[in-house]
């Protein structure tokens, strides 16, 4: 699957021309390496902690849908109604659709990788849905 986020070009060209990202972005390069060695040389234990934390990665992305099922479980106790979508066609009209049983106008909503990636804003404006990103 093919996925790309609207209007990259534009956006990548609004990006490059805004000064604080472009400076923020100097600093991450001049600075990041340094501050990284920095950082490991204070702890002694770096590699092993990276390890650790590779291992418990890979031993949950093996046993994901064990650890979905868990915090679906959880999450359903404390309240709160959980949808599963198979792509991201089905994630956008999920979220269209309880917009629109809600009687929703407008739709404040986290800017995420997620919904850039699966082209959310786009999709519910279509619906005739105001995006107001928090």
């Amino acid at each position: 699957m093919k996925v790309e986020t609207p209007r990259f070009r534009e956006k990548s060209r609004d990006a490059l021309a805004d000064p604080t990202l472009r400076e923020a972005l100097e600093t991450l390069q001049t600075n990041f390496s340094g501050n990284r060695r920095a950082a490991i040389a204070r702890l002694p234990e770096f590699d092993a902690l990276r390890d650790r934390a590779r291992a418990i990665k890979d031993r949950t992305l093996a046993h994901l849908d064990h650890y979905l099922e868990t915090w679906e479980a959880a999450a359903t106790a404390a309240g709160i109604s959980v949808h599963w979508a198979r792509d991201a066609a089905e994630a956008r009209e999920t979220i269209a659709a309880l917009c629109r049983e809600a009687g929703g106008r407008t739709v404040a909503k986290a800017k995420s990788m997620v919904g850039e990636e699966i082209g959310l804003n786009p999709h519910l404006e279509a619906a005739g849905l105001e995006i107001v990103e928090t």
